[in-house]
């Protein structure tokens, strides 16, 4: 069976997008090989995760998207994917651009705007929803009502301080000295499968602030670091904002190794509303492929 698919990437984290409207859909079952066969680097297209798409009827334009990673396992959400679902929309003509477009994922319905189009590129933000802080709802095994600035000891690591926020999926928050001198995937993995803390798991960020947030991420399911993700650059915004490294309601400046974003805290009365991502998503290539 031929599979048509688009590939896109959000600052280097990049994705397959498979528009169920034009084929017939997959049974998760299906999606779960296709995962892992199609993100494999070497032996097929290569990528950070699969998008599948449905278009549906709203009074916005709307998609479903359902986000599976290079593991097969299915992720509840994904914010450079939906920017790359809100590039897709408006580079397939489903919506034009400056008009809002709601993404359906697992969870929650995720808003998009696409302010410019320059050919292939497209510059577009999300408005993520309101970030969980709340131990039960990240989730991690904690006493309190959040998990800021909690000093951990990690089996091979050592003790760690860290922050926990959910922005769609959990992440682990570490506030470094020097970015560059971090091992992100020996310690990213060791943070990330400590299930007497984090029973889910957890993405890993570890961020250096010097006036702009510079985020380097181990992603859960990717299992290794990826240029650019999108709700952890949320997360790590958030985490700023919570030790009071930076402030709610301006743009954020946000340097990861696939390129530069900005994060915005929408906080009302003391509440974080939402968290707006704003960053270029691009269409790399389109194609055909045998599964």
């Amino acid at each position: 069976m031929k599979i048509p698919f688009v590939k896109m990437h959000g600052c280097g984290n990049d994705f397959i997008l498979i528009d169920e409207t034009e084929t017939s859909a997959m049974t998760k079952r299906l999606r779960h090989r296709f995962a892992r066969h199609a993100c494999d680097r070497h032996r097929s297209i290569g990528a950070d995760g699969v998008i599948f798409l449905a278009r549906i009827k709203m009074k916005d334009a709307a998609l479903a998207a359902r986000f599976f990673m290079p593991d097969g396992s299915e992720s509840e959400m994904c914010g450079n994917g939906a920017r790359c679902v809100a590039a897709y929309a408006v580079y397939t003509g489903i919506a034009p651009v400056r008009r809002e477009i709601a993404i359906v994922t697992m969870r929650r319905i995720v808003r998009a705007l696409v302010s410019q189009r320059q050919h292939n590129i497209f510059m577009v933000q999300v408005s993520l929803g309101s970030p969980k802080l709340a131990p039960s709802d990240i989730p991690v095994r904690a006493y309190g009502d959040t998990f800021i600035g909690r000093k951990i000891r990690v089996p091979t690591v050592g003790i760690v301080e860290m922050t926990a926020v959910n922005t769609g999926v959990p992440h682990a928050v570490i506030f470094v000295d020097d970015i560059e001198h971090i091992d992100v995937e020996r310690v990213g993995s060791a943070v990330r499968h400590m299930r007497t803390i984090f029973p889910h798991g957890t993405n890993v960020d570890f961020v250096e602030f010097d006036g702009a947030l510079r985020v380097r991420t181990y992603e859960r399911g990717v299992e290794r670091e990826t240029l650019s993700c999108g709700t952890g650059i949320a997360a790590s915004a958030v985490a700023a904002y919570l030790t009071g490294k930076a402030s709610a309601n301006r743009a954020i400046e946000i340097v990861t190794r696939g390129g530069h974003l900005t994060a915005r805290i929408a906080v009302k009365e003391r509440l974080l509303e939402t968290v707006l991502l704003t960053g270029p998503a691009e269409v790399a290539f389109c194609g055909e492929i045998e599964f």
